[in-house]
């Protein structure tokens, strides 16, 4: 039999972390905010590559669909991998979406602008 783990899989002691974050509304509600101010940030900064960049997401991770003219997520993948920043092209996970969806993680400020500075690069060089 084939067993299957997600790349996502999370640990017993990250799913029990997160069970015990939850117990405190207050914690949870600070994440939420801190979480959601930075996934706006960066979803600002997305639009400031190009305004037509579309973004999805309501959790720690933006959704970016790339107009027409810029290069496919797979090759915005590469471009940013060589410099140590890892995307997700989604599709792989959600084949119906096309080739022209990246996925990005919502991380503290600093390593957004280092996300945001890689992806202008990546997005910039001809297609």
């Amino acid at each position: 039999s084939l067993i299957f783990t997600p790349p996502w899989a999370v640990s017993l002691t990250g799913q029990l972390a997160a069970v015990r974050a939850l117990e405190s509304a207050s914690y949870y509600r600070e994440c939420y905010a801190r979480t959601d101010a930075l996934r706006a940030s960066l979803a600002d900064e997305m639009r400031n590559i190009d305004s037509r960049i579309t973004m999805v997401g309501t959790g720690n991770f933006l959704m970016c669909h790339l107009p027409d003219d810029l290069p496919t997520a797979a090759t915005v993948e590469a471009r940013c991998r060589t410099k140590g920043l890892f995307i997700r092209v989604i599709s792989r996970m959600v084949p119906r979406l096309g080739p022209r969806v990246i996925r990005l993680a919502v991380k503290d400020a600093a390593t957004q602008r280092r996300m945001v500075d890689i992806l202008t690069g990546a997005l910039a060089l001809a297609v």
